[in-house]
C-alpha cells in the first residue's frame, strides 16, 4: 500500500484520536476565520509545548484573570496535538510514493522480458497468439501495469506446457504480480491526490487555527499577569519570532491577532488605576488587562 493510504498506521494513536476530538470545533470555523499559516506547523507545535509547562506553573493567576477563558490553556495541548496530526498526514498526502519511480521501472523490465519470452512461445503455438494482440504497449503507466498482469496471468495459467520452455521462472511471475498491484494502488493514489491534499490541507488549516488562537489568549494573559515581572515572553514566547524589524515593536502582519470573538477584542474604554505608582497600564497600552471591555 502506499504512503498516502497507510500514513495513519504510523502516527501515534494519541494524535489521531485528538485530531478526531476537536473536530466539532473545526467544522464550526468559518472560512474568514483560519488564521494564514505563515510559520511552519511543527515549529508552532514545539513552540507551544516548550512554553506550555512555564504556562501551567500559573495556571491559578491566569484562572483568576477577569475575562480569562481558562478553556483555552487547558485544551491547549488537544489542540496542538490534533495540528501536528493533521499536518501529518497532509504531508503524507501532497508526496506522492517515494517508490514510484522505481516500481514503474521494474515493471517495465519485467513487461518487456515476459512479452519477449511470451511471443516466443506463441510463434511455436505453445500459447494463444491471439491474447497477446490485446497488449496495450509500453507507453503510459496503466497499460504497463495491465500487460504486465495480463501476460503474467497468460503465463501462469500455461504453465504446465510452458515453465520448461521460458526464461521466465515463477518467483518473477509472483514478482510480476505484487508489482503490478502496486502499480495499480499507486495509480490510483495519484489520480486522486490533488482532492485528498484538498481535504487534509483544510483540516490543517482548521487545526492550525485553533492552536495558535487558542495560544494568542493564552499569551494575552499571561502578558498581563506577569507584567511586573517582566518575564511574559519567556514563559510564552511568540510563534513569529524574528518577523518583527529591528527596533520595532510593531507586530508584523502574520502576526496580527485574528479576530475571533468579541470577548478577545482591544478593547477601547480606559480604566486608571487607584495608585498611579503601581498601576497597570492603562487599557489598549502594552501590559494592559486584555480581557477587560
Amino acid at each position: 500500500m502506499s504512503e498516502v493510504t497507510n500514513i495513519n498506521d504510523f502516527v501515534r494513536p494519541h494524535l489521531r484520536e485528538s485530531l478526531d476530538k476537536v473536530r466539532p470545533e473545526m467544522v464550526a470555523l468559518k472560512p474568514e476565520e483560519y488564521v494564514p499559516i505563515t510559520v511552519e506547523p511543527l515549529a508552532v507545535a514545539t513552540t507551544i509545548r516548550g512554553a506550555l509547562p512555564r504556562i501551567m506553573a500559573i495556571r491559578v493567576e491566569l484562572e483568576a484573570l477577569s475575562g480569562f477563558d481558562i478553556h483555552q490553556l487547558d485544551n491547549l495541548d488537544l489542540y496542538v496535538r490534533a495540528l501536528m496530526q493533521a499536518h501529518t498526514i497532509h504531508l503524507g498526502a501532497s508526496a506522492p510514493p517515494e517508490h514510484f519511480p522505481e516500481l514503474v521501472t521494474e515493471a517495465t523490465t519485467l513487461r518487456v522480458q515476459f512479452l519477449s519470452d511470451a511471443t516466443a512461445l506463441a510463434n511455436r503455438g505453445l500459447l494463444d497468439g491471439s491474447k497477446l494482440d490485446t497488449v496495450k504497449g509500453p507507453v503510459g503507466y496503466r497499460n504497463v501495469a495491465s500487460d504486465l498482469l495480463m501476460i503474467a496471468n497468460m503465463l501462469r495459467g500455461n504453465w504446465a506446457t510452458v515453465g520448461s520452455k521460458t526464461a521466465v521462472t515463477e518467483a518473477e511471475l509472483d514478482r510480476a504480480e505484487i508489482v503490478g498491484d502496486q502499480l495499480v494502488n499507486d495509480i490510483g493514489v495519484r489520480n486522486v491526490a490533488p482532492a485528498v491534499v484538498a481535504a487534509v490541507a483544510l483540516e490543517r488549516q482548521q487545526t492550525f487555527t485553533l492552536a495558535v488562537n487558542a495560544y494568542d489568549h493564552v499569551r494575552r494573559g499571561v502578558g498581563y499577569v506577569r507584567w511586573d515581572h517582566g518575564d511574559a515572553d519567556e514563559i510564552a514566547p511568540s510563534l513569529y519570532s524574528g518577523r518583527r524589524k529591528k527596533g520595532s515593536e510593531t507586530k508584523a502582519a502574520s502576526e496580527v491577532e485574528p479576530a475571533n470573538t468579541k470577548s478577545e477584542a482591544a478593547p477601547t474604554v480606559a480604566a486608571p488605576a487607584a495608585t498611579p505608582v503601581a498601576a497597570k497600564p492603562g487599557v489598549g497600552l502594552p501590559g494592559a488587562d486584555p480581557f477587560l471591555h
